[in-house]
């Protein structure tokens, strides 16, 4: 990992090799968005289209986010005029995901296609944004964890030397990783004869809620915070409250009980608290910490595991299916 390097200083602004990436993901993405959207029936230009509203509503709404929690550092330190030095960095990922969506629904509605359709398609590309964002942070500061001190694991990919030598959690990699994962994923999700309106872009949102709260965990960088709570862990949990809920009422709507709806968003709940107890206890109880993140690890994936039921039972017209027994 090394500071941010720059390559074609442009006036007062220094284009950096992150900012480079970062332009390649998102052009790459909106290539990708123009496939996908001739696949599921939007016009060509459609991803042009979403881009010119997605690229300034999705920079507005990180860059609110990242004021909102760092004003005293941003406005009361530097200046209100920092608030517009773009080019100096300060968004939050979680500011930039409703931006993009309030985008859809407005490029959706000037040019009269569905909402829903405009983020399926948006999905794919949104992925390799993310990926090469995160992987763009190795030329930053930003994107590390904890110090890695066995010599048996200082190896990539679970170790990195940062500028001093010293070998560091890459968790900017294996975020990145996961972009490429949830790329992959919402494509797959556009190409299924079984697909449904929103499949893919809600694979791809709870696919980032869910690896998110365990992967800001892990970085001990620059985090907002709300008190002792990490605000992109709040925001990624609420990510996978959306989904669920939503799929809890589209199974309510295919016949399923409130019964076995009710152990669901029980065993959903539980997840939420087993997440949060796991938090609050890094670092603060005699549990090595590498336990607790299995317990978080295992508890994300029974999450994910009832979500990816309730989808399968929004599915369903017919007849009432069993709860789950646990």
């Amino acid at each position: 990992m090394w500071e941010q390097i720059p390559v074609l200083p442009l006036g007062a602004i220094q284009a950096t090799v992150y900012g480079l990436l970062l332009s390649i993901g998102v052009g790459g993405g909106l290539v990708w968005m123009t496939f996908s959207a001739r696949r599921i029936g939007l016009p060509a230009d459609g991803a042009v289209r979403f881009g010119l509203w997605a690229i300034p509503m999705g920079l507005l709404g990180g860059r609110i986010l990242f004021v909102a929690f760092r004003w005293s550092l941003v406005v009361d330190e530097l200046g209100w005029q920092q608030i517009f030095r773009l080019w100096d960095g300060g968004f939050a990922l979680f500011g930039v995901v409703p931006g993009c969506l309030l985008a859809a629904l407005c490029c959706a509605r000037r040019n009269h296609y569905r909402a829903a359709d405009v983020l399926d398609a948006a999905a794919p590309g949104a992925g390799l944004a993310l990926a090469l964002a995160r992987f763009a942070e190795a030329f930053t500061s930003q994107g590390v964890g904890m110090p890695v001190e066995p010599p048996a694991l200082q190896w990539f990919p679970f170790a990195m030397p940062d500028g001093y030598g010293e070998w560091m959690m890459p968790v900017f990699l294996w975020e990145g990783i996961v972009g490429l994962g949830l790329a992959f994923l919402a494509a797959r999700k556009l190409q299924s004869t079984k697909r449904r309106p929103l499949d893919a872009a809600s694979a791809w949102l709870l696919g980032l809620g869910l690896t998110q709260v365990l992967l800001e965990s892990l970085r001990s960088d620059d985090l907002l915070r709300l008190g002792l709570v990490k605000v992109s862990q709040l925001a990624a949990m609420a990510c996978v409250l959306a989904v669920a809920v939503r799929r809890m009422i589209l199974a309510r709507r295919a016949g399923c009980t409130g019964r076995t709806l009710s152990v669901y968003g029980a065993g959903l709940v539980a997840g939420v608290g087993v997440c949060t107890a796991v938090e609050f206890a890094l670092d603060k109880t005699t549990v090595p910490n590498s336990a607790l993140y299995a317990v978080m690890a295992l508890s994300l994936t029974g999450m994910a595991m009832l979500t990816v039921r309730l989808g399968k039972l929004g599915g369903i017209s017919i007849g009432h299916p069993p709860a789950p027994s646990f």
